[in-house]
């Protein structure tokens, strides 16, 4: 689920109710919600802590080349037992 509140409506606590009643419906039927929150917005991370949230670890994101044309450029095959795989980037 992605959250989004227009600048107009905004500090009007929208987002937060609906975010903390997603919450409970979650835990009402056995789930346990979790958050990917942007580090870089602090607005929303206060929201997300007020709710409840807590700080569980860090993710990275991590996307591949197009294998295909990296080996094609590098003149690579994949013999057998042999696995070939295109740059790694964490970003």
């Amino acid at each position: 689920m992605l959250t989004f509140t227009s600048p107009f409506l905004r500090k009007k606590g929208y987002a937060s109710a609906l975010v903390a009643e997603l919450c409970l419906i979650l835990g009402q039927n056995g789930l346990v919600p979790k958050l990917y929150a942007d580090l870089k917005n602090p607005d929303s991370n206060k929201i997300y802590k007020n709710i409840g949230f807590v700080e569980a670890g860090k993710i990275a994101d991590i996307r591949f080349h197009d294998y295909y044309k990296w080996r094609s450029k590098h003149g690579a095959s994949t013999q057998m037992g042999q696995r070939l795989l295109p740059n790694v980037h964490l970003l």
